[in-house]
């Protein structure tokens, strides 16, 4: 990334604020090509999503550290996240939910499918037993604004 800001979280749903915070930060630096304030938000929507489902999912009981770099580079804003949970893609994760019994909706399960909508990109690579997951998202290139 051309220009970044990274943390390492321990594991903690409480950090979601801390994530969301700081990449909101990030985000003034940039102007995005269409409905600004609604692409911010889906962004850290996706972020939330993806974050909450390696802490829950992907360390479940036991703490584990996530890292989180934000950042652009030309003309993508991109945010990857990094953790040592096991091996997951979600990228070649199924679909929603089953919703066949009608008389009600399960409670989670459309995390991946959000993050899918609200995002243009998504990559995943494991690597040197790291999971990472890299969200992108398409914004006026960046001049100066720093």
């Amino acid at each position: 990334m051309a220009v970044n800001v990274s943390m390492k979280l321990c594991g903690e749903l409480d950090y979601l604020r801390l994530v969301w915070q700081t990449i909101e930060g990030v985000m003034e630096a940039v102007t995005f090509p269409e409905d600004e304030e609604q692409t911010k938000y889906n962004i850290l929507l996706g972020v939330q999503e993806a974050l909450t489902n390696i802490l829950k999912h992907g360390y479940g009981d036991r703490p584990g550290p996530v890292w989180v770099m934000a950042g652009w580079e030309e003309d993508q804003f991109l945010i990857e996240l990094m953790d040592e949970a096991p091996e997951f893609d979600p990228t070649k994760a199924g679909g929603q939910p089953d919703t066949e019994n009608g008389s009600s909706l399960p409670e989670g399960g459309y995390g991946i499918q959000i993050i899918r909508a609200v995002m243009d990109g998504i990559h995943y690579k494991r690597e040197n037993g790291r999971n990472t997951l890299t969200l992108s998202k398409a914004l006026t290139p960046v001049v100066g604004r720093i």
